[in-house]
Order: C-alpha cells, then sequence, then structure tokens
C-alpha cells in the first residue's frame, strides 16, 4: 500500500521547537553546520579576503543502497537540492544486501548477504566516481547475518547472525579482502547488530529474542570476544533490534522491534558497561498494534535522536535533554511504506529512508535548528530496498604525497 504525498508529511504537529535543555550544553565542542556551497574565504576585520585561509573542499556525497534486488544501486546526492542522481547498478544476482559497512580510513566497504548459507563481501571504492570492485565474499560463519560493522580500530569487520544468534570477527587483510572468522560465539537469541563503542573496546549486541544486550571486550590483538561482567544488559522485554551511541557524551539509545519503543542507556567510562537511563518512550504518538521499530540514529550535533516506524510509515524525532534522556517530539511520514533503514547526510542537513515494501529511497529535509523533517521530491525506485547510507567519497582522498588524507 503506497502513501499519498500530503502536503503535509508530519502526522504530529509540533507546537513548540523549543528543545528541554539547550543543545550546546549537550555538545559544547561539536562544530557548527555550515552550508555545503559557501566555499569562499571569509573575509577579515578590515573587509577584503584573506588570501592564507584555505578554501573548503566542497563535499561528494554518495548513497549506497542495498535490499532483496539482488543489486547495490550507487547515486550521487546532491546539495543543496537534495535530490539523487543515479550513477549505477552493481549487479550481484541471487543476493539480499540488508547492510553494509564503511571502513572509516580506507576505500573499502563490506556487505552481508543474507541469502542461501549467509556471507559477507568485500569491496573496494573508487574515490573518484563511488564505483564498486568486488574483492571477496566468505561465508558469515552463521545463518541469516544481518548486521556488519567495522570496529574502531580499522582492523576488524564483526558480524550478527540474526537466524543462528552468532556473532563473529575477521580480520581485514592490507588489500581490504577478508580472511576467514577469527572468533565465533552465541551472543543469544536473534542477534541483530554488533556495534563498537566509542573507546573501541567494547562491543554490544542487541539479541531481539533474549530481550537483552550482549555485553564484550574486542581484543585488538587477535579480534577474540569476551564477555564482560555481568555479560548482559536485561532489557526485560521489547526486543531490542538497533542501538546508536551519543557522538560527545556517555550514552546510547537503543530501539526496540517489537514495542516500538525506545530506551536511554548510559555507558560506564571505566567498566564500559551499560545501564539504564530513564524509561523508554513510545516511537510514535499513540501505541497499539501494527508497528515495529527498525532503525536508530543520532543527529551529528547530539541534539535529536530518531527512530523508523514501519506500519506508521514514520520517522519519529526525539530531543535529547541535559540528563541524556528523550523527550518524543513528532513523527514524519517518509513517503514511502516500511522504513528498514535511514541514513542521516553527514552534514546534518537530510535523512535518505530505504523503504522496502513501497521498494523506494525518499529524501526529507532536516532543519539542524529544531530537528524537524520535512518530505522533499519524488521517491527514487529501487525494488526491495532495506538499506541506504550516504558517505563523503572526500574521506577516502589521497594527498598529493600519496597518503590518506584524515577522516573528516
Amino acid at each position: 500500500m503506497s502513501l499519498l504525498m500530503l502536503g503535509s508529511t508530519s502526522c504530529q504537529k509540533n507546537s513548540s521547537d523549543t528543545r528541554d535543555a539547550p543543545a550546546p550544553s549537550l555538545n559544547p565542542d561539536a562544530p557548527p553546520v555550515t552550508s555545503d556551497t559557501d566555499t569562499k574565504p571569509k573575509p577579515d576585520d578590515g573587509g577584503t579576503a584573506n588570501p592564507n585561509t584555505p578554501t573548503p573542499t566542497p563535499p561528494r556525497y554518495y548513497a549506497y543502497v542495498g535490499g532483496s534486488s539482488g543489486q547495490i544501486g550507487i547515486y550521487k546526492f546532491e546539495v543543496p537540492a537534495g535530490t539523487l542522481q543515479t550513477v549505477k547498478n552493481v549487479p550481484l544476482a541471487g543476493t539480499v544486501t540488508s547492510f553494509m559497512a564503511f571502513h572509516p580510513s580506507s576505500p573499502w566497504v563490506y556487505v552481508v548477504n543474507e541469502s542461501g548459507a549467509g556471507a559477507v563481501m568485500s569491496f573496494s571504492i573508487n574515490p573518484e566516481t563511488g564505483d564498486l570492485t568486488k574483492l571477496n565474499e566468505i561465508l558469515a560463519n552463521g545463518g541469516g547475518p544481518t548486521h556488519v560493522s567495522v570496529d574502531r580500530s580499522g582492523k576488524y569487520v564483526m558480524t550478527a547472525n540474526y537466524g543462528t544468534g552468532e556473532v563473529n570477527t575477521f580480520a581485514i587483510q592490507t588489500d581490504g579482502r577478508l580472511g576467514p572468522a577469527l572468533a565465533s560465539t552465541i551472543a543469544g537469541q536473534n542477534a541483530h547488530q554488533i556495534l563498537s563503542a566509542p573507546s573501541g573496546t567494547a562491543v554490544y549486541v542487541p539479541c531481539l529474542g533474549s530481550n537483552y544486550i550482549a555485553q564484550y571486550t574486542l581484543n585488538a590483538q587477535t579480534g577474540q570476544l569476551v564477555a564482560q561482567t555481568p555479560p548482559t544488559l536485561n532489557l526485560l522485554t521489547g526486543g531490542p533490534r538497533h542501538m546508536a551511541f551519543h557522538p560527545t557524551s556517555p550514552w546510547a539509545y537503543v530501539l526496540k522491534e517489537v514495542s516500538s519503543t525506545i530506551q536511554a542507556v548510559s555507558l560506564d567510562a571505566g567498566t564500559q558497561q551499560l545501564k539504564l537511563l530513564g524509561t523508554e518512550l513510545l516511537t510514535r504518538p499513540v501505541g497499539g498494534g501494527g508497528n515495529t521499530g527498525a532503525e536508530v540514529q543520532v543527529h551529528p550535533s547530539g541534539s535529536y535522536v530518531y527512530a523508523s516506524n514501519r506500519g506508521d510509515d514514520t520517522i519519529a524525532l526525539l530531543t535529547v535533554n541535559a540528563d541524556g534522556t528523550l523527550t518524543f517530539k513528532n513523527a514524519t511520514l517518509t513517503g514511502g511504506t516500511t522504513p528498514r533503514h535511514f541514513s542521516i547526510v553527514p552534514n546534518g542537513k537530510w535523512i535518505l529512508a530505504a523503504n522496502q515494501n513501497s521498494g523506494n529511497v525518499t529524501v526529507l529535509e532536516l532543519n539542524p535548528e529544531t530537528g524537524a523533517l520535512t518530505l522533499r521530491g519524488q521517491p527514487t525506485p529501487f525494488a526491495g530496498a532495506q538499506y541506504v547510507e550516504v558517505i563523503d567519497l572526500n574521506r577516502y582522498k589521497t594527498t598529493a604525497n600519496g597518503l590518506r588524507a584524515p577522516r573528516k
């Protein structure tokens, strides 16, 4: 069933854009969000351009879309228009590419394939064109691989297998290829995500069927996952699916699929263990059946949390309070059905949503001052869209001396 393109896309009118706590107190060190097109040197106090001021490099945003159509779509995301321009489709017959993980500093991406026995694939990225070249493919060492991530050091790829509950680590070779599994352990029933903490040493696995988050420490030398004490954070009910970390404060946000709720947690600076923070909130205006939670992400400013609802077909906006808890504000229609995944563009001004059942990707403009979303333009068709990510290809640029430029 398709949604009508209404003049107003908000499911609930937000009567006030004032947050419960001012954003600067939450993220005092974050750089301001600036215009993508304003790249000219600024005049100094005398009113003339400073010749010593470097001209910023405009970002080159590319969107990568995966799903059940047996291909990966590559698009150029144009700002400030907010439009997607097709680059190419990379054929991968028989695959279900439901999640990807981009290396933080090298032009490589890792993709899980849920079909068949389950596998994880490695690709190189052309930093100039965005094109993908397949490097290798190995078994995921478990059934139904549903999530993949790269650890903070960039040395290991980690996968979570929904069907069998196993999580695995794989060493990244010098050319970006994957070696065989280094470690395998049963995290819990329906392991749905595997994610490194900002510290880089702790790893967390939301297990939907077990209603807990498994807690590990990653051995940087061996790639082994060692259970923390206690080994899990019990969430009792709701089916934890995905979690996302705050960019500057020791908080994370856990989205529960079954209950359509979100739970704030805190990270202990010493032990890196999780603790419940406040009470869980609905990610929709009212409760009831007919909806499941899917994806959760934190805005780069740290002021907002977004969560997608499959059934309501919305992205919820929640504001971050001074103590790390959340306040629900509103939910905005995505312009498609079953938004399984979405991506916040690095400049913090747009969200792209992958709508699985309507088979399209939609663009929503994000107001950095209020967090509000507004649906823009027409949907981009992509059959069975399950995942979309936008990256700035400049993160993989090399300097004149051949060294990789620092990640932005």
